[in-house]
């Protein structure tokens, strides 16, 4: 949720290591997921500097990580091709 998107980085980052070691492995190896939602470049960067130490300890959690980030570049690149177009379809209704 957008609303608490910000939170949830936050406390994920503080809380990692406490977080993947306490949870079952399918839910560990999914913690990447926390940053799907994201839709910036500095996003993409952080997330890719905060998991590429971490994701080795879990495993799947590395191609959850990569998955993510993939997403939020997506996300960064469609928004400059198209954000603008969408913008003024939207401005018109």
């Amino acid at each position: 949720m957008r609303e608490t998107r910000d939170a949830a980085w936050d406390a994920l980052q503080a809380r990692w290591d406490e977080l993947a070691s306490a949870l079952p492995l399918r839910s560990a190896e999914q913690l990447p997921r926390v940053a799907e939602g994201f839709c910036t470049r500095g996003r993409a960067s952080a997330a890719r500097r905060f998991f590429g130490p971490r994701v080795a300890a879990a495993a799947g959690a590395q191609r959850w990580a990569e998955e993510t980030i993939e997403r939020i570049e997506r996300c960064v690149a469609l928004r400059e091709a198209q954000g603008a177009s969408a913008a003024s379809f939207f401005s018109l209704r």
